[in-house]
């Protein structure tokens, strides 16, 4: 008896403890952050920037597949309780206009900044996958690629904004930001130059990859042609036998060194590739995500690039 009524005790501690609100997260109602960034890019710009003055949560775990998320109820209310959200503004968020759309998000509380409005956009390139039968662009007019961060040029203009957003809503820490956005700029500028100076020392000017393509405003910037599955956002990856052949006799016909595959891929279709043709595999980093060993070091968008700097070196020669 004594044990059934301490245990009652307990619950009724426990329920007088609950707001009358429901059941929330107690962690996520008393951890406030400054701002929140969807994915990796997005969160490494704005850490740059804040520097250690503001508290930046990334929504989506490291290892986490961005395209597909669904938030949470918890993760919708820290976004609702912080002072800056970022997120890409493309399909890949999708969710987000929806819950703008809904009133579950009232922007009225907090800033809201989308990656694709701080530059100009590019549209969406074909897959090599067949629609139907036929082989035919799977993006429909008006419809552009989200992955803009992949231009060291636009991944500045995306911190710049950042920056001014942030000395709007924090006047009193403008000296630090517009000061550590420069240094952030400068980085990534000087590594986009190596970058420039591997393409205009290559032996070639083509990329090929297994999957996904999110590269368009990456290649644009650097006069780089390409060859990929997939577009940009494709949800299909599976690899038909006519596109797999394809990539193999683009790799065959043009002495490709390395087949292309993206971080966290499977690289069965790489792997496949390097069979038939004798080529190598190397990753190129799409930003999007990071893994959980990279993030707890602190592995920063200038560390990716420089080893997709490595990757082009072999890519192209």
């Amino acid at each position: 008896m004594k044990r059934f009524f301490s245990a009652v005790m307990i619950c009724i501690l426990v329920l007088l403890c609950v707001p009358a609100g429901g059941c929330a997260d107690v962690s996520e109602q008393t951890e406030q952050w400054d701002i929140i960034a969807t994915i990796f890019p997005a969160y490494d710009f704005a850490r740059a920037v804040a520097g250690d003055t503001l508290k930046i949560k990334m929504l989506i775990a490291p290892g986490g597949e961005a395209h597909g998320y669904s938030p949470t109820l918890d993760s919708l209310a820290a976004v609702q309780n912080c002072k800056l959200f970022i997120y890409s503004g493309g399909e890949t968020d999708a969710w987000v206009q929806e819950q703008f759309k809904s009133g579950n998000l009232n922007t009225e509380s907090f800033t809201a900044l989308a990656m694709t409005s701080c530059v100009e956009l590019k549209p969406l390139i074909a897959d090599l996958e067949p629609t139907n039968g036929h082989e035919e662009e799977h993006a429909h007019e008006g419809d552009f690629d989200e992955h803009v961060w992949t231009s060291p040029d636009n991944a500045v203009r995306i911190l710049q904004k950042i920056c001014d957003t942030l000395c709007t809503i924090y006047p009193e820490h403008e000296e630090t930001f517009r000061s550590n956005t420069q240094k952030y700029a400068d980085a990534i500028n000087t590594q986009a130059t190596e970058m420039q100076t591997v393409v205009d020392n290559a032996a070639r000017k083509m990329l090929v990859f297994e999957d996904r393509f999110p590269f368009a405003y990456f290649c644009d910037a650097y006069g780089l042609s390409h060859t990929a599955a997939f577009g940009s956002c494709a949800g299909n990856t599976e690899v038909s036998a006519a596109t797999l052949n394809t990539l193999v006799k683009t790799v065959e016909e043009n002495n490709i060194p390395c087949i292309l595959y993206l971080e966290f891929s499977k690289m069965q279709t790489a792997d496949t590739i390097v069979a038939a043709t004798g080529c190598q595999k190397r990753e190129m980093h799409s930003y999007h995500n990071v893994t959980q060993e990279d993030f707890d070091n602190g592995v920063t968008y200038v560390d990716l690039m420089k080893r997709n700097t490595e990757t082009l070196k072999e890519a192209l020669s």
